[in-house]
């Protein structure tokens, strides 16, 4: 039976102000994820199992990590992560779990050999089958860390003396294999050079109870640039210290960030292709955050697909979950953001209290394939993802920026305060939209000031004039003709040969134009006062569109006064074939 399947996409407001807080996460800090090793070591982590150094065997069966049913109260996973301390030749081994790697290289507890390291280049290996490597590559800057601990001392907390704590650390570090000593004093200065930020958070028993710590980052402002995150428990903060059997608990580890707030987009249409059949256009909410190293985070919350039968006109809800696609690369300029994506993900359950169920998280990890755009107003992004091996879902929502009609073969003249000078060079684009109107934007516009003693060209450069949603007529023979009067900003223009653009501190300006276009020739006029001192009349190209366009030459042979060339420059003589300023006017031998 043929089922054409619609989709609605619900997203629940976060605030009333549209603020979000995501950014890097810790992989399977939630510890839900147990295929590496069974339910003796969480993906993404290792312990002595996966240690090297001199005493990497003898440590080796130790075990002291294992899944545990007993989660934080409010969890919506199913599993911790439980470490227990054991005697070992005498001396107890603490309960050890890192995103890095155990260096066992020392029988001594205390031993300088024995640490904790991000191994960049190295992966663990255990039972036959190769963990993540050893490192967690990070570029984020969190202001804290969150996470859930429960310390479960084996004998009453009043016979531990000092050493009655467990510990907690995050270390934000630069490129280099960063070592957590136990000791403080083993350290030394090229590894404390690395250090970008710390939380450290010594673990108190609390009546075996499960408490949830907020572990602020302290950042050494040293100049390291973050590429990693190392992340360390164990049952004491000191090592050797403490008793076998003595116990503690992880469970969902999350970093902490500044609120940011973003952008939301909700007046672009959605269109959604499942399996070669498309249906729309349906409403949608997106949320984009923009991060602070040229990345955004794109968020689909609460997706819920619905499957409509023909026959019996069923909806068939299929909630999904929520989608977060994180740290997308952004590129940006003419007044637009670009990204794209191609990550591996895992669909988050959703919290919409109308479903109890969400089919995402059952997928595991999934390929998305995702690019876009946006401005201040709308937004447009494809979304390529399979939610399983028989289902191929395309989302496009909004719609994709049309491409402009580019004019740059028609000269410009210029006339500021009744002097006019040109031909110049100028740069128009023209988009139409699909509401007869056209956008317009004379790029980069730069007005050169002539002066009449000296024949010096100044140079003054005013921006990128835009005037929006200009409504335009047809004039036959494929000639559209427009006619605007609006207020404006001018923009900043983007021309690397210029530090410095007039027109954005003009503030508003007052503009009057009219002009018509056809496929190859622009012709337009332009009344704009750039201050009450100057006032700028500006025409571009020829209103017979079908004259032939070509670079204006004045056939003059100049004897007297100096000569200029295009960059201002003073010349002895003019070269044949080349265009120069002569007494305030453009001149070619």
């Amino acid at each position: 039976m043929k089922k054409n399947v619609l989709l609605l996409m619900t997203f629940a407001l976060m605030s009333a102000i549209n603020v979000l807080a995501d950014g890097q996460q810790i992989p399977n800090g939630d510890f839900e994820t147990w295929t590496y090793d069974g339910e003796n070591l969480p993906n993404n982590w290792n312990s002595f199992q996966t240690a090297d150094g001199s005493y990497a065997s003898a440590v080796k069966n130790n075990g002291q990590v294992k899944r545990s049913s007993d989660v934080r109260p409010g969890s919506k996973g199913s599993y911790s992560c439980s470490i227990w301390a054991k005697k070992v030749w005498g001396t107890v081994a603490q309960g050890n779990l890192t995103t890095g790697r155990v260096h066992a290289g020392s029988m001594s507890a205390t031993g300088k050999d024995n640490y904790n390291y991000t191994d960049r280049t190295g992966a663990s290996s255990a039972n036959g089958k190769v963990n993540e490597p050893c490192a967690v590559s990070f570029t984020g800057t969190p202001k804290a860390v969150k996470v859930w601990v429960k310390f479960v001392p084996v004998d009453d907390i009043s016979n531990y003396g000092e050493y009655n704590k467990a510990k907690f650390s995050a270390i934000i570090h630069g490129d280099g294999d960063y070592i957590s000593y136990g000791l403080s004093s083993n350290d030394n200065d090229d590894n404390k050079a690395l250090v970008v930020a710390t939380a450290v958070k010594e673990i108190e028993y609390k009546n075996g109870e499960w408490e949830e710590l907020t572990i602020p980052f302290e950042y050494t402002n040293n100049g390291s640039v973050a590429k990693y995150i190392q992340i360390n428990a164990s049952t004491n903060a000191y090592p050797g210290k403490g008793k076998a059997n003595d116990y503690l608990y992880i469970d969902d580890i999350e970093l902490v960030y500044d609120e940011v707030e973003a952008k939301v987009f909700t007046n672009d249409p959605l269109y959604v292709t499942v399996n070669g059949d498309k249906s729309g256009p349906y409403e949608a909410t997106v949320y984009v955050t923009e991060n602070d190293d040229n990345t955004i985070n794109f968020m689909l919350k609460n997706f819920v697909l619905n499957a409509v039968d023909e026959v019996t006109g069923d909806v068939n809800e299929m909630p999904v979950g929520n989608i977060n696609v994180m740290n997308i690369p952004v590129t940006k300029g003419d007044g637009k953001t670009s990204f794209t994506a191609n990550q591996i993900i895992e669909i988050e359950e959703g919290d919409d209290p109308n479903y109890d169920f969400w089919m995402g998280p059952m997928l595991g990890e999934i390929p998305l394939a995702m690019s876009g755009q946006y401005n201040d107003e709308h937004l447009y992004v494809t979304i390529d993802i399979p939610l399983g091996d028989e289902m191929q879902v395309y989302v496009e929502l909004g719609e994709a920026e049309k491409e402009p009609i580019i004019f740059d073969q028609d000269q410009i003249y210029v006339t500021v305060n009744g002097d006019k000078s040109g031909p110049y060079d100028a740069t128009v684009y023209v988009t139409e939209n699909d509401d007869n109107t056209i956008n317009f934007m004379l790029k980069n516009f730069v007005l050169n000031a002539v002066d009449e003693v000296t024949g010096d060209v100044n140079e003054m450069p005013v921006g990128n004039i835009n005037v929006t949603n200009i409504p335009t007529t047809s004039e036959g023979e494929g000639v559209t003709g427009f006619a605007a009067n609006q207020v404006i900003e001018i923009e900043e223009g983007d021309d690397p040969n210029y530090d410095f653009w007039m027109g954005p501190m003009l503030g508003e300006v007052p503009l009057e134009m009219s002009g018509k276009y056809n496929n190859e020739h622009l012709y337009v006029v332009i009344d704009i006062p750039l201050s009450d001192d100057m006032q700028v009349y500006v025409e571009l190209g020829k209103s017979d569109l079908t004259a032939v366009k070509s670079v204006k030459v004045v056939k003059k042979v100049q004897t007297t006064g100096k000569i200029y060339d295009l960059n201002g420059r003073e010349v002895k003589a003019m070269q044949s074939g080349q265009i120069y300023v002569v007494d305030g006017v453009k001149v070619a031998k």
